[in-house]
């Protein structure tokens, strides 16, 4: 019998951890800055997680992310995956996020903190040819994930998604008069990496 071979998946995780009442307080209150490109505003600062009052969140996303990494994809323990920076987006009517990747870091993730409903999905992009190259444009009959050029991911609240950093996503626009909080950070591993002629060390 005919057999399909799903070779070389992406792994994306998630999970759910409930949004607390001091974690969407904390969210309100942040100090904002419109982005360069004008389409969201971001937090002043750029290490939420470090901040005190988000103490029990940023646990829980340490745990997911090694459960992620070294439960999943059996990572070698001997590397640290370190968080590296850390944000809340604020969206109001109008904002969505332009198709971008992270650079300087391995693993991403967002967080999603109050999605009203209507303020914009995740979109993950196509980032290397699973089928055929466009050397010729097919079209397709039923899209499936072996020839679709991006999946959505219906956010909610509470919602967590890790996924490595060079996947190209998007923010479809937001339609709501409410606010759209999210958190987004980011990870990178330290140790010794290879041997002999090739090893390189990050502490």
């Amino acid at each position: 019998m005919p057999t399909i071979h799903k070779i070389f998946p992406t792994p994306i995780y998630t999970e759910t951890i409930p949004v607390t009442d001091e974690v969407l307080m904390f969210a309100k209150q942040a100090r904002y800055e419109r982005m360069n490109s004008k389409n969201g505003s971001y937090t002043v600062d750029k290490y939420v997680l470090n901040d005190e009052k988000l103490k029990p969140l940023k646990t829980n996303i340490l745990e997911a992310l090694n459960n992620y990494v070294y439960e999943n994809l059996n990572v070698s323990k001997k590397y640290n995956f370190e968080l590296q920076n850390s944000w809340i987006n604020e969206h109001i009517k109008g904002d969505w996020a332009q198709i971008h990747d992270h650079t300087n870091c391995l693993i991403s993730g967002v967080y999603f903190i109050k999605i009203p409903e209507n303020s914009g999905d995740l979109l993950i992009h196509k980032t290397n040819t699973t089928l055929f190259t466009r050397t010729i444009e097919l079209s397709y009959d039923i899209e499936n994930e072996f020839n679709n050029d991006n999946i959505t991911f219906k956010p909610k609240e509470g919602g967590l998604i890790l996924f490595p950093s060079h996947l190209y996503h998007s923010v479809t626009i937001s339609n709501t008069n409410e606010l759209r909080y999210t958190m987004a950070f980011n990870f990178f591993p330290k140790g010794k990496f290879g041997d002999l002629e090739r090893q390189l060390e990050l502490k």
